[in-house]
């Protein structure tokens, strides 16, 4: 065991890594009166958790074409309460708004009416935003104050819960007694968390506002899935918080995993990627844009995919809003109970037939989408059997008629598919 950590050295280490790895500002917000107004947030309400002003300057430099008043109307879409909802219904709806942009109508130049979307953050350029990490941050609630020890923000919007203990004591504790009852207490805190973690340095874990505790993961490595991980070290040194800074807080990363791995289900629960699933996918997706480069046989579609999602949901198109077009999937589930870690596309051919992607396209919230279906044919056997890594990946699709054209591939009849679900 390491010698004593308490939170503070954690939170000064972690805060300090942010700023002089990736670029954050720090904003320290405790004051000795939970009530006291000048702690530097610029809220006029202690029971605010978004920095309205960072909000409003990122809504305006992002959206130089939109009118005041629509910028204005689009915050106020954002800062509903919800009242009427659940948490993570809540929750959803926000993200939503985040990540596709507030809708927002106004007068044009010429007098008509105009739709378009206010974006609180630029998921394509991350040095656009404002990344800022707030420390101690009073927050009223009903039954009193509650303090979280750090917050990521990003242009002023509370993305990331993080509760640190010191290395005596046991993590769960960071579960039980904060996080379970913060969500009780200040459940306004969460509206906008994309994911939560908990630290005593020793361990650290990873997961979403819906996770029980089981479900909580470690994020242990940065670049590789097969990286081989010295835990006993980990925990003698107390570095387990190192695989979070390095893996999922650089500004990059932190704005991919929250636009492309997050993912909700029914109406109880959401679903964030895992570590492995993160650095797989990724490195598929880099696969793809570097294919010409590399020289190698891999082609790819784009698709859609979720993480330990209930299989049956794959094939119930109002379950995702996703509808698939033109494919006739056979021989698909034994079990539709069962989740599934990985997918795997067989493409199946005749003895004379070389391997084929039929066309697919799919339809998601209503815009054609795309992400990565990795396909490395075996030349020894002339079929190759591929893992499928999928992902919601707007600024690389091609238009659904143009994927071949541009692959240069011959299309066979959809209904040659079959899907195979590896638990």
């Amino acid at each position: 065991m390491p010698n004593f950590i308490s939170e503070d050295q954690i939170e000064r280490a972690l805060v300090q890594k942010l700023q002089h790895l990736h670029g954050f500002d720090s904003l320290d917000c405790y004051t000795e009166d939970p009530e006291d107004l000048h702690d530097g947030s610029g809220r006029a309400n202690k029971r605010d958790v978004i920095l309205v002003d960072r909000v409003k300057e990122a809504a305006v430099r992002l959206n130089p074409d939109i009118p005041p008043k629509a910028i204005d109307d689009a915050l106020e879409k954002l800062l509903d309460r919800r009242q009427a909802m659940s948490l993570v219904a809540a929750n959803q709806d926000i993200y939503n708004l985040l990540r596709d942009g507030i809708p927002v109508e106004f007068a044009n130049a010429k007098g008509q009416r105009q739709e378009d979307r206010v974006y609180l953050i630029n998921f394509n350029e991350p040095d656009k935003n404002r990344y800022l990490a707030v420390t101690q941050l009073w927050i009223k609630g009903e039954r009193g104050f509650r303090r979280p020890d750090v917050l990521l923000c990003i242009n002023g919007i509370p993305l990331v819960f993080i509760e640190l203990k010191n290395s005596k004591v046991k993590l769960k504790t960071a579960f039980d007694d904060n996080l379970t009852n913060y969500k009780k207490d200040i459940p306004q805190l969460f509206l906008t968390n994309a994911f939560c973690v908990l630290s005593n340095a020793i361990e650290t874990k990873v997961g979403s506002i819906t996770a029980e505790w089981e479900h909580f993961f470690d994020w242990l490595r940065a670049d590789d899935e097969k990286e081989k991980i010295d835990r006993d070290e980990i925990k003698e040194k107390g570095t387990s918080l190192e695989g979070v800074i390095a893996g999922l807080f650089p500004r990059q990363r932190l704005l991919d995993y929250v636009e492309n791995f997050v993912l909700y289900y029914k109406d109880n629960q959401k679903i964030i990627a895992q570590n492995h699933q993160f650095i797989g996918v990724n490195r598929a997706y880099d696969t793809f844009l570097y294919r010409k480069e590399r020289e190698r046989g891999v082609t790819f579609l784009f698709s859609f995919f979720s993480w330990r999602q209930p299989l049956h949901t794959i094939l119930e198109p109002t379950s995702l809003n996703c509808r698939a077009q033109g494919i006739s999937p056979i021989g698909l589930i034994d079990n539709p109970g069962r989740t599934c870690l990985e997918v795997q596309l067989c493409l199946l051919q005749s003895a004379n037939d070389l391997p084929f992607i039929p066309p697919a396209s799919f339809d998601f919230n209503g815009e054609a989408l795309g992400a990565a279906i990795k396909y490395e044919i075996d030349l020894c056997s002339g079929l190759g059997t591929p893992k499928i890594t999928l992902r919601v990946r707007k600024a690389q699709t091609l238009p659904a008629e143009n994927i071949f054209q541009h692959e240069g591939l011959p299309t066979r009849p959809a209904n040659r598919v079959a899907f195979q679900f590896i638990q």
